[in-house]
């Protein structure tokens, strides 16, 4: 848009001054071309920096001062030329003319780059709402006033509709008390451009949201695959040893009548825990659980996970390295339970009779306990989706509740868990607490 104020008189005024210096100097007696050529070129100049009314004051200006220096006699509003002159005015004319032009040709040009800088913008929003935000934001630079989206049936005063191919997105009204759009053209050519944007934004949510739709059934489909595997296998070993049980004529031993009993009792167990870890994975996610946070002695928490863990796996060799002045405020329980999953996790995934190891130090305020086996370790195709729920790879077997459910643990706690591969085969889970000062623990002299 051309400078508002005094300015652009000041500097048609100025041009003009220039073009007469320049136009007296050029002169013949017999041709007036070059001074008619320097007048055009001043006038065309002038619109073009100031707009047509500043090159309208220029061109009334022009006439003044060719009759007043270029006419015979000079410093005279008198005209003995009258030819002479009539051709300067309707070469004025003309100018005015091609000026308006020139002036309109520029406005477009603004336009245009405001248009396309409004276009980037738009562009840039991902979403239906932020197209809304983008449009009244850029409507200020564009339209002069601040216009929004509203329903395809608010018609409001100026409105335009927004039409995408499928057919009315809306349409863009401006705010109360906005004045009325200079020009209706750039109006239309602005919501065009905001109904281009509504209708990628709307449709990137409709791609997204099928993209989760087949995710969604993609879970749902792992999660009966897994849970159906880790479900069948203890209930078919149950109903196998209970039906064995019941048959009169079985000829079982008072040895396999125990190990019939173990065997129920053991999976049993382990089909209360898969259900027990499907809970609280659950309650987990849905942020129902909240950790009872009490200073502990963490070889107390150590020693009774293994005095659980020993009872249903009596013959696995178990290592453990414990600093007994070690204290922390965690949630008894709850990191019980995550010791036992990766324990049961080592003797399911390593060797059956260990060994295993579990070592508890701390460093710095961070309390750090670490589970090791020396089974096969994981493969590193699966490695990084260990502690996914329901996610089974190639080499992976189950639903892999019991990982997903200690990771939650650690993570409500303030704390992580993460996986190793352990030198010499096997694997490490290192489980990372916050371990601050005890409250009452002084400092040594």
């Amino acid at each position: 848009m051309p400078p508002s104020g005094p300015w652009p008189l000041l500097g048609a005024l100025v041009l003009t001054l220039a073009a007469t210096a320049a136009a007296c100097f050029l002169r013949r007696p017999d041709s007036f071309g070059a001074a008619f050529a320097v007048y055009l070129l001043e006038l065309v100049l002038v619109a073009f920096l100031w707009g047509h009314a500043a090159s309208a004051a220029s061109g009334v200006l022009s006439l003044l001062c060719w009759d007043l220096f270029l006419e015979t006699p000079p410093w005279s509003l008198a005209i003995s030329d009258w030819p002479v002159f009539l051709d300067f005015t309707a070469m004025v004319a003309t100018a005015l003319v091609v000026a308006t032009l020139v002036d309109r040709l520029r406005d477009r040009l603004v336009q245009i780059e405001t248009l396309n800088v409004a276009a980037r913008a738009l562009l840039g929003a991902e979403t239906p709402a932020e197209v809304g935000q983008q449009a009244e934001e850029t409507s200020t630079h564009v339209l002069g006033a601040t216009w929004r989206i509203v329903p395809d049936g608010d018609l409001r005063r100026d409105s335009v509709p927004l039409v995408g191919s499928s057919g009315a997105l809306g349409r863009l009204a401006p705010c109360a008390g906005a004045p009325r759009p200079a020009s209706r053209e750039l109006v239309t050519a602005f919501a065009a451009q905001v109904a281009l944007a509504l209708e990628r934004a709307r449709l990137a949510e409709r791609a997204h949201g099928s993209d989760l739709a087949i995710q969604e059934e993609r879970t749902r489909s792992s999660l009966l695959a897994a849970l159906g595997h880790d479900l069948r296998t203890p209930m078919a070993g149950i109903t196998g040893a209970a039906s064995s049980l019941l048959l009169a004529d079985s000829g079982l031993t008072e040895s396999a009548r125990s190990e019939m009993i173990a065997l129920i009792a053991r999976e049993s167990r382990r089909l209360s825990q898969l259900v027990d870890n499907l809970l609280d994975l659950t309650r987990l996610d849905a942020g129902s659980i909240k950790p009872r946070l009490e200073w502990q002695p963490i070889e107390e928490v150590v020693g009774s996970a293994r005095a659980r863990f020993e009872a249903w796996f009596p013959k696995v060799i178990f290592l453990t390295e414990i600093d007994d002045s070690i204290q922390a405020p965690l949630d008894e329980v709850l990191i019980e339970q995550v010791l036992l999953n990766l324990l049961e996790n080592a003797v399911r995934h390593g060797r059956p009779e260990g060994p295993l190891s579990l070592s508890a130090r701390r460093n710095r305020d961070v309390l750090e306990l670490e589970i090791g086996d020396r089974g096969p370790g994981i493969h590193p195709m699966d490695a990084a989706g260990i502690f996914e729920p329901f996610v089974a790879g190639p080499h992976s077997h189950g639903s892999g509740l019991g990982l997903a459910v200690c990771r939650a643990i650690a993570r409500i706690h303030g704390g992580s868990l993460e996986y190793f591969p352990r030198n010499g085969g096997g694997s490490v889970f290192l489980l990372s607490l916050p371990c601050p000062d005890p409250p009452d623990r002084e400092d040594p002299p």
